[in-house]
């Protein structure tokens, strides 16, 4: 299993800067994790993406062909939610009529006018990486307008 650190977050307007730290303390976290009583420990390759903080296309080309080089198999430790976007693109190449489950208490569905942790999943949908009934968001309780507007016709 391969834990894929995306130490990013330019792309959450400023609203959680600390996220960049959270994939080095989930992955310090796992080496306290067993998965039996025999203290087995979870084998765990971790690759880190090369991150510009300053830079969010080149960021996301990173993201990008990373995940597309290691395809299957992978926990992506992030980083702000616009990571997921370059993430789901890259693993939905592969597939058919890939699916994603959310669990966010937004929608990230405002209109992208740049690639950021509220317009993700709409860019998503919008460039047909997915399909909106491909889409289901788990706990979803805090919308905007335009969100609710989007929400409802697709």
């Amino acid at each position: 299993m391969h834990l894929i650190k995306i130490p990013f977050s330019k792309g959450s307007l400023g609203k959680s800067e600390g996220s960049k730290f959270a994939p080095d303390k989930i992955v310090e976290l796992t080496q306290d994790f067993f998965f039996s009583e025999s203290r087995v420990l979870p084998l765990f390759d971790t690759i880190a993406v090369d991150i510009n903080q300053n830079n969010l296309s080149e960021t996301h080309e990173s993201i990008f062909k990373k995940i597309s080089e290691v395809k299957t198999n992978f926990i992506a430790l992030g980083g702000d939610h616009s990571i997921t976007y370059s993430i789901f693109k890259a693993f939905a190449k592969d597939f058919k009529n890939p699916g994603i489950i959310v669990f966010d208490a937004h929608p990230d569905l405002m209109p992208p006018e740049t690639l950021d942790h509220e317009t993700f999943l709409r860019k998503l949908i919008e460039e047909k990486v997915v399909k909106a009934e491909n889409v289901i968001i788990v706990g979803l309780r805090n919308w905007d307008a335009e969100e609710w507007k989007f929400l409802k016709e697709n």
